[in-house]
């Protein structure tokens, strides 16, 4: 059972691109630990803002909440990797868009593991914002 838990859970970091330290303590246990590394892009979005939206990441699912100002449109993403469900830092690089993107809230048990970016464009009219998302 024990290799069959760690074949497992290799193949599951590989599948995902993430380094895997194996230490084995004593028989029958082992944990898994992942190595240092900077973090990587996990999602890349892009879309219209006129006002103020939050974009929310959990594992595999992404969505806006609109808060000011008209809705977003011509919305997109890419998911390269889900968000983990474990406290992570997630970091945002503005591509394009003339206004503010920040990170508001970090993934914690508290919020179900659930990132917060802010997406806030002041100027008249709307402007095209392409992120990236970093974990």
């Amino acid at each position: 059972m024990l290799w069959r838990m760690l074949v497992l859970g290799v193949s599951i970091a590989a599948l995902y691109g993430v380094a895997v330290a194996v230490c084995v303590r004593d028989i029958g246990s082992a944990w898994f630990q992942a190595s240092e590394r900077s973090p990587q892009r996990g999602l890349r979005w892009w879309g219209r803002v006129d006002g103020r939206d939050i974009l929310c990441i959990r594992r595999g699912s992404v969505w806006i909440i609109h808060e000011e100002g008209e809705p977003v449109v011509e919305a997109d993403f890419r998911l390269e990797k889900p968000l983990p469900a474990e406290p992570v830092t997630v970091s945002v690089r503005k591509i394009r868009g003339r206004g503010r993107v920040e990170v508001i809230e970090q993934p914690t048990r508290e919020n179900n593991f659930t990132a917060r970016v802010l997406i806030e464009d002041k100027g008249s009219g709307s402007d095209r914002y392409e992120i990236e998302v970093f974990w």
